[in-house]
């Protein structure tokens, strides 16, 4: 099981008082993971050097991969720094 799973099930795991707010945020995940591999894999192929950028909130920089726990647009993708990154050792 990778970690991206692992999280989503932890997240909906907890007491159901929590519940609600932790589903919402395992969908916003599952979204964000879903478009994770396309926008990596476009990166890759278009950018060379490799340039990651961690956490980077609004401060987006041009010809990086722009990454962050809670990617606020469609230019950032997610990505859990706690957790093994779904990167190519090109990165």
């Amino acid at each position: 099981m990778n970690g991206d799973l692992k999280r989503i099930i932890k997240l909906i795991s907890f007491p159901p008082i929590t519940w609600v707010k932790n589903t919402n945020r395992a969908f916003k995940e599952l979204s964000w993971i879903h478009k994770r591999t396309n926008k990596i894999k476009k990166y890759n192929h278009n950018s060379d050097p490799k340039l990651l950028n961690i956490g980077c909130g609004s401060n987006q920089l041009i010809g990086w991969l722009n990454t962050d726990f809670t990617p606020d647009n469609d230019n950032v993708i997610f990505i859990d720094s706690t957790q093994k990154q779904p990167l190519d050792s090109t990165v």
